[in-house]
């Protein structure tokens, strides 16, 4: 992880998300998944229109393979100045 990368999962809510690796994870609920955002000031929130998608999106991406995450890459470029994705 590059330097200056905290860990912000403990201050939200993660019941039901204990398989959960990505460091950018913040919360879940319902049909949204909630991501570190661009900003310190924001969270991101991924809505989606079906419950299979959004469990989809997390055993894949924030539970398995985060690194292959859209989100993951973007932030990791534009906040962290990194390309390790």
């Amino acid at each position: 992880m590059s330097k200056g990368r905290t860990e912000h999962r403990g201050s939200y809510s993660n019941q039901g998300a204990r398989d959960i690796v990505c460091p950018f994870f913040k919360s879940h609920n319902g049909l949204e998944i909630n991501c570190e955002g661009y900003t310190d000031a924001m969270v991101c929130c991924m809505k989606y229109r079906l419950a299979a998608d959004k469990r989809q999106q997390q055993t894949i991406y924030c539970e398995e393979n985060y690194r292959y995450c859209e989100h993951y890459n973007a932030l990791m470029m534009l906040k962290y100045n990194d390309m390790e994705g």
